[in-house]
């Protein structure tokens, strides 16, 4: 089946846009874009909120401050962003998230990926990888996409901490915000040395870009912002585009 994710990038509780991971573009607030991304014709299957300067501010994540649980969301919701501990992702857990997402911290002390595996079981942790092409390379970026490191994504996924997490989010730091299609390059490295479930965000910007993911390489799920915020598409309209072209979606 395949999953239609939206992604809402937050700053100090604001819902916006960035091109590249750079540069912010006010929305408008993140309460009012999980209710639209949660009912009607913009209702997705999942939503993934990202506070995306926890990590370079090294201060906590912006829903911890207890604002999840006071959310009405009719469908799930993935939190990551500042998730330092395991003692993070439990009270974020507590406070409503239906799944975790880790990053930076991740890339610092894998184990954190195990730990929040072992404690909430791995459909609830998602490891999420910011990366762009340097030389013949791809390698994992850190702080919200914005700082690179030495690590490669090929060695970072035959990590065992990261095998332990329930699904992988790839991002496309090239592609984000942008009508740049998301690298097939590098799809083919996520399946050949990924053993986990793949989700792709970074110039996701229509339904036949997901319709070629699918029918080229299998992928079925995609994070996306720019159909619904640089596009102003339905997400209603991108399921019709799906189901017409015979690819498994949830009808709404």
């Amino acid at each position: 089946m395949i999953r239609l994710m939206a992604r809402v990038d937050t700053r100090n509780g604001v819902h916006v846009k960035t091109v590249q991971c750079e540069g912010v573009q006010p929305i408008g607030m993140f309460e009012a874009s999980l209710s639209g991304f949660s009912k009607g014709v913009n209702e997705h299957d999942e939503i993934v909120c990202l506070d995306i300067v926890a990590s370079l501010y090294e201060r906590r994540n912006w829903f911890a401050r207890g604002t999840i649980a006071s959310l009405c969301c009719n469908v799930p919701i993935a939190v990551g962003g500042g998730i330092r501990s395991l003692d993070d992702a439990q009270n974020l857990r507590q406070l409503g998230a239906d799944r975790i997402i880790v990053n930076t911290a991740a890339i610092k002390k894998p184990h954190l990926i195990s730990e929040i595996a072992e404690s909430m079981g791995s459909q609830a942790v998602v490891l999420q990888i910011d990366t762009r092409r340097y030389g013949d390379d791809y390698y994992c970026f850190t702080m919200g996409g914005r700082e690179p490191s030495a690590l490669k994504v090929s060695d970072w996924l035959r990590n065992e901490h990261v095998q332990q997490a329930g699904e992988v989010m790839v991002t496309s730091i090239e592609s984000e915000g942008t009508d740049i299609e998301f690298p097939h390059d590098l799809v083919r490295l996520l399946i050949d040395k990924s053993t986990n479930p793949l989700i792709l965000s970074g110039g996701i910007s229509s339904a036949e870009q997901i319709i070629s993911l699918y029918e080229n390489f299998g992928i079925t799920a995609f994070c996306f912002s720019s159909i619904i915020n640089r596009k102003g598409k339905m997400v209603r309209e991108v399921r019709a585009e799906l189901d017409k072209a015979g690819l498994p979606v949830r009808r709404i």
